[in-house]
């Protein structure tokens, strides 16, 4: 049986807030959880079944992908999540995704 972490014990909405004020960066988020990064690593790893990094740019785009559906524009949306350029965003939700963030908004109507 494994200890339980400080992941383990983060609400949803606190760990979404905490990626978001960490920029989605795992070593940021480690600091802000108090923890080192090779901590961070070992129980992000248990908890999720991948990479810090890798969860991160997953929420990320998720969160980006919402933001699509309910109709923001590109740029707003990757100045939210923390992305330098729209472009990208959209380079990285194309190939996650398979379709552009404009696919996301006609799917809502």
């Amino acid at each position: 049986m494994r200890k339980s972490s400080a992941l383990d014990r983060l609400h949803p909405d606190e760990f979404m807030r905490l990626a978001v004020k960490a920029n989605f960066d795992a070593v940021s988020f480690a600091i802000l959880l108090k923890m080192n990064l090779r901590t961070l690593e070992r129980h992000f790893k248990q908890v999720f079944g991948c990479s810090p990094r890798e969860g991160l740019e997953r929420l990320r785009l998720a969160a980006a992908r919402t933001m699509a559906e309910d109709g923001f524009q590109t740029e707003e949306i990757a100045r939210t999540m923390g992305y330098k350029r729209a472009s990208h965003l959209a380079t990285r939700v194309r190939q996650t995704y398979g379709v552009s963030l404009q696919k996301f908004k006609k799917r809502r109507r």
